[in-house]
């Protein structure tokens, strides 16, 4: 029997001046996957991006540090995500450690936006029960402020087959920074703003984007989907999507 390579890859960022230290590391395809903090500053917040299959250990040991005495200030931020850098892996881990604490900003709670925990309506025996609002389709966003001028909006990845959650999106804090603000930690969000400690991106540092797509029919008029259910294609320039060929 032929058995699967594990490769591992960490990509690793080390900054430290007179006020400000951070790591980032992102591990790809881990193999028993733990977080570990970092051994030369004190981390006072983290940023955790995982993909789903890791989420349960990244859970884990979010909660064991939460209840480290000694590391009663830190603050978590875990999320959710489809992919991670480099390159969009679909299976990795991505960490930003810090030693100055993250902004909480406004969140809302998942039940706030999410139906699924009201009992469906009983069928009658003739006529189909519908689900109100389809899981797959829930708006989820992790909105980080880089900088002043920077900002960067996640879509969350659907989660319920790693977590038992649709999204999974939660911060833990001992510290309420927002302004008139809810503090939500340890519950399940939808929506995050958070904001990263001054310096960790240089003003000189800018934004690029880059469309990796190819013509799925090169030379030929594109589509133009004009009607859509999440991922599910309804109608295609007008026309249903099943005529397109």
């Amino acid at each position: 029997m032929k058995y699967p390579i594990m490769i591992k890859k960490f990509q690793r960022l080390n900054y430290t001046n007179s006020t400000l230290s951070y790591l980032t590391k992102t591990t790809i395809n881990p193999n028993d996957f733990q977080l570990k903090k970092p051994t030369h500053f004190i981390p006072k917040s983290l940023l955790v991006l995982s993909t789903p299959n890791n989420l349960p250990q990244v859970i884990e040991d979010s909660i064991k540090f939460h209840q480290d005495p000694s590391l009663s200030d830190l603050q978590l931020v875990v999320a959710g995500v489809d992919t991670v850098v480099p390159y969009s892996h679909r299976n990795g881990v991505s960490e930003l450690w810090m030693n100055q604490p993250i902004k909480i900003g406004q969140s809302l709670l998942l039940e706030d936006r999410d139906d699924l925990n009201k009992p469906p309506r009983e069928s009658d025996g003739l006529n189909i029960v519908v689900a109100k609002k389809n899981w797959k389709n829930i708006e989820s966003n992790l909105n980080i402020k880089l900088r002043n001028d920077m900002n960067l909006n996640l879509n969350l990845a659907n989660t319920v087959f790693s977590t038992g959650s649709i999204i999974t999106l939660f911060y833990f804090s001992h510290i309420n920074n927002q302004k008139g603000g809810i503090n939500h930690s340890g519950q399940h969000l939808c929506d995050l703003q958070i904001e990263l400690p001054r310096g960790v991106v240089p003003r000189h540092s800018h934004a690029s984007i880059h469309d990796n797509w190819t013509d799925l029919y090169p030379g030929e008029n594109s589509f133009k989907i004009t009607k859509c259910v999440g991922n599910l294609l309804k109608t295609v320039d007008n026309k249903p999507a099943a005529q397109v060929s």
